[in-house]
């Protein structure tokens, strides 16, 4: 199946018979879940977050909306049919890098975002399953909810809660005990997933990395602003007092999602001044003028 088309379609029977020819039902609680969006073909996390934006939960499952997917380029600051305000997570493309700047202070990081995870946390690619089988099986031993990570006041803790366990610089950590997350802290989740552990510079902020599976892949967690300086096909982050001196600088106020950049630049064709905060769109392609720098606001997770 064409995700993109599937994506771009505006009318209720379309999107209807794309569940029907692929045996789901879109009234069913599956229907939201990673496994059921990877099998229609969204198997990035972009796809996956847009294609939930065209679901919305009505009494005690989700349904289609008509209308509730347009183009990117047409969207408000929020996707029809989805809460307003600022969303929990965002998803950012820059290069080949793909960051989620996560806007909570709690995310929970599993198998499964139908069943209690925040964010997907499994060996990617795993499907179709007959061509991965291998990732497939080792995503398997992932928890529904793994691990989760939390900020509280100027300090990061992570909390192993699935059965495989988490081993952090080679000890095992307890299950369900919360340990004060640092700097350079490596953590393997159920022999399967590395994951890297960096501060940034704001205190209870930082940036888990992927060491060996999808390292183009990673998350921004208890960050309040986030500045982004692309240099030579790398990103480097920063969260402190100076963040919004970067080339690109996101911060939340109140219930919006905003952007600058010191320098003029383009979103989606328009000239932005300096230094000016604008509204940012799901979808957002924006440019320097000079060609130092380009990054996709992807999606937004609800």
């Amino acid at each position: 199946m064409d995700t993109r088309a599937l994506l771009a379609s505006v009318q209720l029977e379309n999107l209807a018979d794309a569940f029907e020819a692929a045996g789901i039902d879109p009234t069913s609680i599956d229907s939201l879940s990673d496994d059921t969006l990877i099998a229609l073909g969204a198997t990035r996390i972009g796809d996956r977050a847009r294609l939930r934006g065209c679901l919305t939960r009505v009494g005690s499952g989700p349904t289609v909306v008509p209308g509730s997917y347009v183009e990117p380029r047409d969207r408000g600051t929020h996707s029809p049919g989805a809460p307003s305000g600022v969303p929990r997570g965002v998803v950012l493309k820059l290069g080949d890098r793909e960051i989620v700047w996560w806007l909570r202070d709690r995310v929970r990081l599993g198998r499964t975002t139908s069943e209690g995870a925040d964010l997907l946390l499994a060996v990617e690619p795993f499907f179709p399953r007959e061509q991965f089988l291998e990732n497939y099986n080792k995503s398997y031993r992932v928890s529904r909810v793994h691990l989760s990570i939390e900020r509280r006041n100027d300090y990061v803790y992570a909390t192993p809660l699935g059965q495989a366990g988490v081993v952090v610089n080679g000890v095992t950590a307890m299950l369900n005990t919360a340990f004060h997350a640092q700097d350079g802290m490596v953590l393997v989740v159920a022999d399967v997933l590395t994951l890297v552990i960096r501060s940034l510079d704001e205190p209870g902020a930082i940036h888990l990395m992927r060491r060996d599976n999808r390292p183009d892949l990673s998350y921004v967690i208890g960050a309040r602003r986030l500045g982004l300086f692309p240099w030579d096909g790398e990103v480097e982050l920063f969260a402190g007092e100076g963040a919004d001196q970067a080339p690109i600088y996101l911060s939340t106020v109140g219930d919006r999602l905003l952007a600058s950049s010191t320098g003029t630049w383009r979103a989606d064709g328009r000239q932005i001044d300096a230094g000016v905060p604008v509204d940012v769109r799901e979808g957002w392609v924006g440019r320097a003028d000079d060609g130092s720098w380009a990054f996709t606001l992807e999606s937004f997770i609800w």
